[in-house]
């Protein structure tokens, strides 16, 4: 299997397509995949038409390396990995869509940290970022690890939604996200349009409360609706536009026409993170497991979890009596 010739590998999108169609505004095709796009290429003048299907894909781009000493390890195994949290993100994202300022632990947990975690290693650059200067990089082993290494910063991030008025849209890069800056704060973090009509920002910092019970016995956690202006999705667009590699898309061609590519910073280590060798460790993947369990959520092999091999870590999660009740709360290492 491993011979088999990159024709016939499956296309293996690091933008999921049924993410990128949120994007368009056909109506009239059932499958997001299928839908349209605008989009525009960083060396061509004006936009074109595309399905979201033919957008931030590559065959056999997570291809796992069965040379020893990971023989009889499935070529697929990484993409697999893959496929548990982006099933869950139409679900997720709907509930980001009609929430005011909380949403439910469960699919910020299952499906939204997975999905963060992964835009910054499953896209084509993470390759040259990796391995530059660098000799013998086990390419796919370190996107697994490093996306696992980011959840604990996640988690401890303060998330926050931003609502589009009816007259913007936001558009979507070939990264899926781009660089924002919380200059009261002296912060850096991530821009990241889910869907047109919301994107979500993500800003570190070293310990938050990360969920409460509410009255029905759910767990839930903060992200604060921001109902942002017509000006605020123009700068966004600007921000996502300039730190796209080679596209960015959306609705309609009037959506990109006007935007202008920019120098991206590819080699901006997410939430104070970069693999190797910079940095304290943290508590990374028992930070996810520990608040899962203290959450009572069960996790079965069809589920997206972290792949286990920072287990010696002791987890930085605490579950404590607040003035508000029972709440998670995270504190993180950062280096």
């Amino acid at each position: 299997m491993a011979n088999v010739s990159e024709p016939q590998r499956p296309k293996e999108h690091w933008i999921p397509a049924l993410v990128l169609g949120g994007f368009s505004s056909d109506v009239d095709r059932a499958k997001p995949r299928d839908r349209r796009l605008c989009f525009r290429h960083r060396h061509e003048t004006a936009p074109r038409v595309t399905g979201a299907k033919n957008l931030a894909y590559s065959r056999g781009l997570y291809d796992w390396d069965t040379a020893e000493p990971f023989a009889g390890v499935d070529i697929d195994m990484l993409d697999d990995t893959f496929n548990p949290y982006e099933r869950k993100l139409p679900a997720a994202f709907r509930e980001v869509q009609a929430s005011r300022n909380f949403i439910h632990f469960e699919p910020w947990m299952r499906a939204l940290v997975p999905y963060v975690a992964g835009l910054t290693v499953r896209a084509p650059e993470y390759e040259k970022r990796i391995t530059e200067g660098t000799v013998g990089v086990l390419v796919q082993h370190s996107r697994w690890m490093e996306m696992s290494r980011s959840v604990a910063p996640l988690m401890a991030a303060d998330w926050c939604l931003l609502a589009a008025p009816e007259n913007a849209r936001f558009i979507i890069n070939d990264r899926g996200f781009a660089w924002t800056e919380d200059r009261d704060n002296d912060r850096v973090g991530l821009l990241i349009p889910i869907m047109a009509t919301h994107a979500l920002v993500v800003l570190p910092r070293s310990e938050r409360l990360i969920a409460g019970l509410n009255s029905n016995g759910c767990w839930m956690t903060a992200v604060p609706r921001i109902q942002e202006t017509a000006d605020g999705v123009a700068r966004a667009n600007a921000a996502i536009a300039h730190d796209a590699v080679s596209w960015f898309a959306g609705a309609e061609a009037n959506d990109v026409a006007t935007q202008n590519f920019g120098q991206p910073d590819l080699g901006l280590a997410p939430l104070g993170y970069s693999w190797p060798a910079l940095g304290a460790l943290g508590s990374h993947d028992r930070d996810w497991a520990a608040a899962a369990a203290y959450a009572g959520l069960t996790t079965d092999k069809d589920d997206w979890q972290p792949s286990g091999i920072f287990s010696s870590i002791e987890p930085g999660v605490r579950r404590e009596v607040t003035p508000n009740g029972l709440a998670i709360q995270i504190s993180f290492l950062r280096p």
